[in-house]
């Protein structure tokens, strides 16, 4: 998996404190556990300087690497993977959809201030879309937008109603997606179930 020139970059650049084998383990701890950059570099015995040096650089490298990989699953392997409680009330569901919000550091522009802000977290933000099968299985992430947007203008700009849908599949979100026109150009409904009626996924 790794590049040459990645795996031999430190003939170029600084001595490495780790190996990349073990690089790549702290970032997936990181990732997996969210432990504090201060803990992982007592862990390791690095600085946190570069505990936040190697995060950024794996997880850039590994979205150019693995990014392009494509999530969705076809409508078979959703059906074979479907729990049956789930295949009995709601069987055409291809895709549940959220949104989630990661807080971010107030920018200095005042323009982009008031564009980040979410008035559901009352603080500044990016969100995102995630997709998930009735199974639970990851099959959609978006990119990140700017915390003002609204759910509706996200499931525009994501990419997500250019995923190859079939016939008579639906996407189960709350009540907040207000997307069942959106859906209907491409032939795909809009489930919305009592229990996600109050707005809790």
């Amino acid at each position: 998996m790794w590049s040459t020139s990645y795996s031999q970059g430190s003939k170029h650049g600084r001595p490495r404190s780790l190996p990349p084998h073990d690089e790549l383990f702290l970032v997936l701890v990181r990732l997996r556990l969210g432990l504090l950059e201060r803990d992982l570099a007592f862990r390791f015995g690095i600085s946190t300087t570069t505990v936040s040096r190697l995060c950024i650089t794996w997880i850039s490298y590994l979205y150019q690497h693995l990014g392009h990989f494509s999530l969705w699953l076809t409508r078979q392997e959703v059906d074979e993977a479907m729990p049956p409680a789930f295949r009995e009330k709601y069987p055409t569901t291809r895709v549940i959809l959220d949104a989630t919000e990661i807080k971010c550091q107030v920018p200095s522009s005042l323009t982009l201030q008031s564009a980040s802000f979410s008035s559901y977290k009352s603080t500044n933000t990016f969100k995102g879309l995630i997709g998930i099968s009735p199974d639970g299985t990851v099959t959609f992430a978006s990119q990140l937008f700017l915390g003002s947007m609204s759910d509706r203008e996200c499931v525009r700009q994501s990419g997500f109603l250019k995923l190859p849908f079939d016939e008579k599949d639906s996407v189960m979100a709350d009540k907040g997606f207000l997307i069942s026109d959106l859906l209907e150009e491409i032939n795909v409904k809009l489930n919305i179930p009592p229990f996600l009626g109050q707005g809790t996924f």
